[in-house]
């Protein structure tokens, strides 16, 4: 009884919280700024910082670490998932610092990007940041969360910063899996959201970074934490390997992918389907059956969208080019069309 009480508790507090997520009318007010000055004012009316993208983007980033720390400590069950997934956002620290180290460069030419995550942070900045060598960096991280990863990135990968940053992103997938699979039953439908980013986490590996750094075609799978049991290694070799003359890529995608991405031209066409597939399953968890875990889950995700989306509009202010990128980037958040 009491654990039906808290979720109760819980789910009300999540859904005033999707309550506050930026919205369609948000992103038609931000869109239809004439000037820079009317920007500024579009921001400003949202409680945002009107002084350029990456303020933007860090205001954004505050209030999505602020929602998953109130959701991690409201929710019964679910802490380490909702906290792994906020943590995605430390990740991309872990691999700024790691390449960093691996490459020798000075902390000035990474540490503006390091992202602060307040309250929810378990890596330090001074374990990277003053670290002479990968080795040095990976014997500070003992303590940490990451202290298996920055090993077996030390032991496997060296100074390979592509292969690093494969490596680091496998990792944190894994690490969502492992959390799902903690879940009771009841709560199954967290568990499916988690799978449908981790397969767009793996596809992404697959269609952009493996090519990206070099990694052969045969060895794709291995870029994979999902799809690789979830799909022949054949299917995922051909599918690494696709380029503008083999064809529309839907095809080729895994059967779990391919039903929601069909008639996708290419790469960017096969992400925005499953992006929005995801958006749209995350909006179903708030009106079906009350006090599950998916609807915390679902509201981190999109709030997770939502920074990548509303900085790409801001980005994209006045520049026609940039528009098209700015609307793909709406997909897995609460502004999309």
């Amino acid at each position: 009884m009491k654990d039906v009480a808290r979720r109760a508790f819980a789910s009300a507090r999540t859904r005033a919280m999707r309550s506050r997520l930026l919205g369609p009318e948000d992103r038609d007010r931000l869109r239809g700024a004439p000037s820079a000055a009317s920007l500024a004012a579009a921001l400003r009316a949202l409680g945002l910082p009107p002084d350029g993208p990456e303020q933007t983007e860090a205001a954004l980033r505050r209030r999505l670490f602020a929602d998953a720390a109130a959701l991690a400590r409201s929710w019964p069950v679910g802490r380490g998932l909702l906290l792994a997934l906020a943590r995605l956002d430390e990740v991309e620290n872990l691999k700024l610092g790691l390449g960093a180290r691996a490459l020798s460069l000075p902390p000035a030419a990474w540490v503006p990007r390091w992202r602060d995550l307040g309250e929810l942070a378990a890596l330090p900045l001074a374990c990277l940041r003053d670290s002479a060598s990968l080795r040095e960096a990976a014997q500070s991280l003992a303590r940490t969360p990451y202290a298996a990863i920055a090993e077996e990135v030390l032991r496997v990968h060296g100074s390979a910063d592509g292969q690093i940053g494969l490596a680091v992103d496998r990792w944190a997938s894994r690490r969502l899996l492992d959390e799902a699979a903690r879940l009771p039953p009841d709560d199954a439908d967290a568990t499916e959201l988690v799978r449908m980013l981790v397969r767009e986490r793996d596809l992404d590996a697959l269609l952009r970074v493996v090519a990206a750094f070099g990694v052969p075609p045969d060895q794709a799978a291995a870029a994979t934490a999902l799809l690789r049991f979830e799909a022949p290694a054949e299917e995922l070799r051909a599918l690494a390997g696709w380029s503008v003359a083999r064809g529309p890529i839907f095809p080729l995608l895994p059967r779990p992918l391919r039903w929601l991405a069909e008639g996708a031209a290419d790469p960017d066409g096969a992400l925005l389907a499953l992006r929005t597939a995801r958006a749209r399953a995350c909006d179903r968890t708030f009106i079906g059956a009350p006090f599950h875990l998916s609807q915390a889950v679902a509201l981190v995700l999109l709030r997770e969208a939502e920074v990548r989306a509303a900085t790409a509009l801001v980005l994209a202010h006045g520049d026609e080019a940039a528009a098209a990128a700015a609307l793909r980037a709406l997909a897995g958040s609460a502004m999309r069309p």
